[in-house]
């Protein structure tokens, strides 16, 4: 967290492949994630399935449904409305990002 307690970065993944692709998404985020990093998922119900694993317990993920039909920007808005990080960045859960990437 910074200063003023806000996480100095927000992640938003637009979801809109399945769990499994949220789940590998998630993944690629650990070790490089620490309490100064939220993540924010936002997708349909289609996409979120029932439960988001949350992988390592440092992420601090959260999970917004969006309604049915809507398309990447429609959840980057969503998770953007929702971001209390000073930085925000957008993935969607078909990508992997790298090791350091945050």
């Amino acid at each position: 967290m910074s200063g003023d307690g806000r996480p100095l970065l927000s992640v938003v993944i637009a979801a809109t492949d399945s769990p499994v692709a949220i789940d590998r998404a998630l993944r690629a985020l650990e070790g490089q994630a620490d309490r100064r990093i939220e993540v924010i998922v936002v997708g349909t119900s289609a996409t979120l399935g029932s439960e988001i694993p949350t992988g390592d317990d440092r992420l601090a993920t959260r999970r917004i449904l969006a309604p049915g039909g809507s398309a990447v920007p429609g959840l980057r808005g969503i998770g953007l409305d929702a971001a209390r990080g000073r930085i925000v960045a957008f993935t969607e859960d078909s990508c992997e990002v790298r090791p350091g990437w945050a």
